[in-house]
C-alpha cells in the first residue's frame, strides 16, 4: 500500500461510518414519522451527531475542542446502535484517540510483514511491549485474508472502559473493500431526507436499495487487549466483548456465525502480531537506521478542507533481513490454521519442520523473568536441505492463537 492509499483507508472508513449513521437516522426518523417505535435506538448520540464529527476531529487537531465520547460513541441508552453497525461503532472514538495521540501511519515493507507474521508473541508480557505511540495506524502491504474478508489497515488506539484496572487498547481491522466503495452522494442524502419528511416509504425504500447495492464489501473486526497490575501475558489479555463484526448485518445477509468474533480469531491474532512486533522491531533498530524512514507529511487526500488525515505523518519501516524470492513465497504460502485439540503444541514438528520466529531476552538474562524480551529470533526451516525445491515440510501447521494456556 502506497503513502496515499495508507491514509485514504482512514478517510474511507470515516466516510463509511458517516453513511451508516445517516442510514440509521433515516430508518429511525421514518419509523417515528409512521408511529413505529424503534426500541433501543433513540435519536441521540452518534446517530444525530455524526455530521459534526469531522469538525470535532479538526478541533482536536488545533486544540479548539476536547474529546466528547458520549456524543459520538455507543451509549447505554442506544444499545441497538452498536448492534446495527457492528465494529464500526467504535471507529470515531479510536480516530479521536489517534488524532490526539499521534496521527501516525506506519507502512511496513512486505518482507517485514511476512517476518512478523511468522514470529510468535507467545511468552511476551506487557512489560516486554514497546509501543511507539499510544495510538497509531499500520498500513499492510499484504492484506490479512480469510473466508470472512480482506483487511489492509490496522487502527490501534487507547480505549476507555470505566473501572478497567490498567491500559486498554482496541485493534480495529479496516476492510480492503473500502477502496471500491461508492459513498452516498449528497444529492441522494437530500432526496432521502425529503422522502423521510414526507413519509414517502416507497420512494425511501427505492433510494435505500440503490445506496445499499455496493455495501456488501465491508466487514470490520475489533478486539480489545489490555495490561493490568499483574503484568499479564499479551497473548492472554484479549478482553471479552468483541462486538458484531458486520455493519447492518441483517440487511446484508451476513452469516450469523460471523456476527460474533470469538477470542480465537486468526485475523485478529495476526493483527496483534503486527502491532506488538512492530514496536519491538522499532526498538531493536539502532539510531539512524536506514530501515526506518523519517516522518513524511501526508499527501492530501483531496482538496476537501475537512479531510482529517491531511495532518497525518507516515513512516516506512523495512526489514533488516531481506528475504529471498523463495523465502518470500514460502512465508506467503504458509497455512495458518488451528491444530486439532489432540496436538497440544503451537508447532507440529516433523523431521523437516518450520520453526517460527520469537522474541527472547538479551544474552545473559535468559533466566531473569523481569528482563524484557526484545531480541528477535528469526524463523527458519530446520533441515531444509532435505526438501525438494519449492516444497514445504509435510504436515506443516502453524497456529495463530491469541489466548494460550501458559503459566
Amino acid at each position: 500500500m502506497n503513502r496515499a492509499a495508507s491514509s485514504f483507508r482512514l478517510e474511507q472508513a470515516l466516510h463509511f461510518w458517516e453513511d451508516l449513521c445517516f442510514l440509521l437516522w433515516c430508518w429511525v426518523r421514518i419509523s417515528l414519522r409512521l408511529s413505529r417505535a424503534v426500541p433501543g435506538l433513540p435519536l441521540r448520540g452518534a446517530i444525530i451527531n455524526a455530521p459534526q464529527f469531522r469538525q470535532h476531529l479538526l478541533g482536536l487537531i488545533t486544540g479548539s475542542s476536547s474529546l466528547r465520547t458520549e456524543d459520538f460513541g455507543p451509549t447505554e441508552e442506544s444499545p441497538e446502535y452498536a448492534n446495527k453497525i457492528g465494529s464500526m461503532a467504535v471507529l470515531p472514538l479510536l480516530l479521536a484517540r489517534w488524532t490526539t495521540d499521534s496521527r501516525r501511519i506506519y507502512r511496513m515493507s512486505e518482507d517485514l510483514q511476512l517476518t512478523l507474521r511468522a514470529t510468535t508473541i507467545r511468552g511476551l508480557r506487557w512489560s516486554d511491549a514497546s509501543l511507539p505511540f499510544e495510538s497509531f495506524s499500520i498500513a499492510l502491504q499484504r492484506p490479512i485474508v480469510s473466508e470472512r474478508g480482506s483487511w489492509d489497515n490496522i487502527l490501534f488506539a487507547r480505549h476507555h472502559l470505566e473501572g478497567y484496572p490498567g491500559r486498554l487498547y482496541a485493534i480495529l481491522l479496516l476492510p480492503s473493500g473500502l477502496a471500491t466503495n461508492e459513498f452516498i452522494r449528497e444529492q441522494d442524502k437530500r432526496r432521502m431526507q425529503v422522502q423521510v419528511a414526507n413519509k414517502d416509504l416507497s420512494g425511501y425504500n427505492k433510494s435505500l436499495e440503490r445506496v445499499m447495492r455496493t455495501a456488501k464489501n465491508y466487514y470490520a473486526m475489533v478486539s480489545y487487549i489490555g495490561d493490568g497490575p499483574d503484568d499479564p501475558l499479551i497473548s492472554g489479555s484479549m478482553q471479552s466483548g468483541v462486538g458484531a463484526a458486520s455493519p447492518l448485518a441483517d440487511q446484508l445477509g451476513v452469516p450469523a456465525e460471523w456476527n460474533q468474533v470469538g477470542r480465537e480469531s486468526p485475523e485478529l491474532d495476526e493483527a496483534t502480531r503486527y502491532v506488538i512486533g512492530l514496536g519491538l522491531y522499532l526498538r531493536s533498530l539502532p539510531p539512524g537506521s536506514p530501515h526506518r524512514s523519517d516522518w513524511e507529511p501526508h499527501e492530501p487526500y483531496s482538496l476537501d478542507s475537512t479531510a482529517i488525515t491531511d495532518p497525518a505523518q507516515g513512516c516506512l519501516v523495512q526489514s533488516a533481513q531481506v528475504l529471498t524470492v523463495e523465502e518470500r513465497e514460502l512465508l506467503a504460502r504458509l497455512n495458518f490454521e488451528q491444530v486439532n485439540a489432540e496436538h497440544g503444541s503451537e508447532l507440529r514438528e516433523l523431521g523437516v519442520h518450520f520453526r517460527g520466529g520469537c522474541w527472547r531476552r538479551r544474552p545473559g538474562f535468559g533466566n531473569d523473568p523481569a528482563a524484557p524480551r526484545c531480541v528477535h529470533v528469526r524463523w527458519s526451516i530446520v533441515n531444509a536441505h532435505r526438501l525438494a525445491d519449492g516444497s514445504l515440510p509435510q504436515g506443516l501447521k502453524f497456529v495463530l492463537k491469541l489466548r494460550e494456556n501458559e503459566e
